[in-house]
């Protein structure tokens, strides 16, 4: 490990002062345009990689949940096995429900941002 050499004194190394300030100005370049383009640049990546991985994730288990559904409804009621509709039915009434639950959040958002 090497000792800190002893400052300069004041006005004697003009070339080293010179540095410094070149060095801090490319420091504070690199953090106001360098920086904030690399946190943009990660969060599109991981959100392309998150919805790439969630949507096809969500399909399926919509997919499956009505197969579910389906199969459910075959077993308990009576009659001909054709009763989609009931699955289809209960389906929209998720959506529904899901749809006005957050519908009536909306102003809740709106006035926690102003």
């Amino acid at each position: 490990m090497t000792a800190t050499p002893t400052p300069p004194a004041p006005g004697e190394d003009w070339a080293a002062q010179v540095v410094d300030y070149i060095v801090k100005t490319v420091d504070n370049l690199k953090r106001y345009t360098v920086d904030p383009v690399r946190t943009v640049t990660k969060a599109l990546v991981f959100g392309t990689l998150a919805i790439g991985f969630a949507l096809p994730a969500i399909l399926l288990a919509a997919i499956a949940l009505f197969h579910l559904l389906v199969q459910v409804f075959n077993a308990a009621l009576p009659g001909p096995d054709d009763n989609a509709w009931m699955a289809w039915y209960l389906l929209g009434v998720i959506c529904v429900v899901a749809g006005a639950f957050l519908f009536s959040r909306r102003n809740a958002a709106a006035a926690a941002e102003h």
